[in-house]
């Protein structure tokens, strides 16, 4: 981000919008859930993820998926947003009731050594500009 249009806090986890405007937030994730029994239950099976503003249940931009014998699968979301105020802070969360975990086959099973040819969550984030 060579125009500081976002600031990510890593510690906190963290992504503040430093401009009033659209956004296009993109996002993967490869995931499966933690699954305790043989028998798919489709009300815990799940993997949801989800772009929202912290400590709220304000999701921009979600994705969710039952996962069956809780092999990992990749989920794909996009969605654009409107920020107007750049103090507020988001997050890309885990939406499930249960824990998920993230899963890629390992790099050393992969012809090349760098882990973005590989990665478990990617976010991409487009400024569209400002409403005229």
């Amino acid at each position: 981000d060579i125009s500081n249009l976002i600031t990510l806090d890593e510690s906190e986890k963290t992504i503040k919008f430093n401009e009033i405007g659209y956004y296009k937030i993109s996002f993967t994730v490869s995931a499966y859930p933690s699954v305790t029994g043989v028998d798919f239950d489709p009300e815990t099976d799940i993997v949801s993820v989800g772009f929202r503003k912290i400590n709220t249940d304000e999701v921009y931009v979600g994705v969710g998926e039952w996962v069956f014998n809780g092999e990992a699968i990749e989920l794909f979301a996009s969605g654009v947003i409107s920020v107007i105020d750049t103090n507020s802070l988001y997050e890309l969360a885990n939406l499930s009731i249960k824990t998920i975990y993230l899963n890629t086959p390992d790099i050393r099973n992969i012809s090349s050594s760098s882990y973005f040819s590989n990665s478990l969550v990617t976010v991409l984030i487009e400024y569209l500009g400002k409403q005229s």
